[in-house]
């Protein structure tokens, strides 16, 4: 079986993932996936471009081997009851999704049921993958990568992460 996802030891979770989201929390936009993708949901988005916070991630980053791949920071917000269509990811090879509320469902990812554990998950974006609809509203900071997941996993297990 290929695999298509990989969780990270809780020691490496990304502890500021949450006061990331409070301080942007009221900036939160939304993401209009539709115009790409037809009948997608509309979710709650945002980029993060200050400073600080791009510094605690690429900071990170070096901690679990990635250091100086190009990146970019987004909290998501996937609402209580929608769930995602299969689908891949336009302009991104490979996520790191930190869960922060809300992920008591899996990614599912070419039909296997990928469950967070409450830690940090690397996950191939071009692998068709779905989400199922949550109890509550689904909250992550996620960075994206233009590396394949290949190329990001390796690079973390040579750190040796695990």
């Amino acid at each position: 079986m290929t695999v298509n996802t990989h969780l990270l030891d809780t020691k490496h979770s990304i502890p500021f993932a949450r006061e990331i989201y409070e301080r942007f929390r009221d900036r939160l936009g939304t993401l209009d996936i539709q115009r790409h993708r037809p009948g997608f949901p509309l979710l709650g988005h945002h980029t993060i471009s200050d400073d600080h916070n791009l510094a605690q991630v690429r900071q990170w980053m070096a901690g679990v081997g990635l250091a100086g791949l190009r990146h970019v920071v987004t909290l998501n917000l996937q609402p209580q009851g929608v769930s995602l269509p299969e689908h891949t990811d336009v302009g991104r090879a490979t996520v790191i999704i930190a869960p922060i509320s809300g992920c008591d469902q899996p990614l599912v990812v070419e039909g296997q049921r990928c469950y967070y554990h409450g830690r940090t998950m690397i996950t191939d974006a071009k692998k068709t993958h779905s989400v199922p609809a949550h109890t509550e509203d689904r909250l992550s900071l996620q960075i994206s990568l233009r590396h394949r997941f290949g190329t990001v996993l390796d690079r973390v297990r040579k750190y040796k992460v695990d």
